[in-house]
């Protein structure tokens, strides 16, 4: 947040967001650690092959198939979020600012 303060080069910045990353573990407790609530969708049907090519480099990262970081979650949360703004896949972001 420091590096994106809007002074000096920091005025240029027109986005600051946040993405949604899975969990490698899910064990805290929901009370503990927050939902992700996103407030933008961003169409990404044309790129979900290309984002699963990506993460299929960084193999320390990705769990067993039926895993949270496995590339089936990160497609089914693609989809998931995809339909909550109506594209085939979506990527959540929560915007904490942006310049128009």
């Amino acid at each position: 947040m420091v590096a994106t303060r809007p002074i000096k080069y920091g005025k240029e910045i027109e986005l600051v967001a946040a993405y949604e990353t899975l969990s490698e573990t899910h064990w805290n407790a929901p009370y503990i650690e927050p939902n992700f609530n996103h407030n933008l969708v961003i169409d990404i049907s044309e790129y979900l092959t290309l984002k699963v090519d990506a993460l299929k480099c960084f193999k320390s990262q990705i769990t067993i198939e039926e895993g949270p970081r496995s590339l089936k979650a990160v497609e089914s949360l693609a989809q998931f979020r995809g339909s909550q703004a109506g594209f085939s896949y979506g990527e959540a972001f929560y915007v904490i600012r942006q310049i128009l």
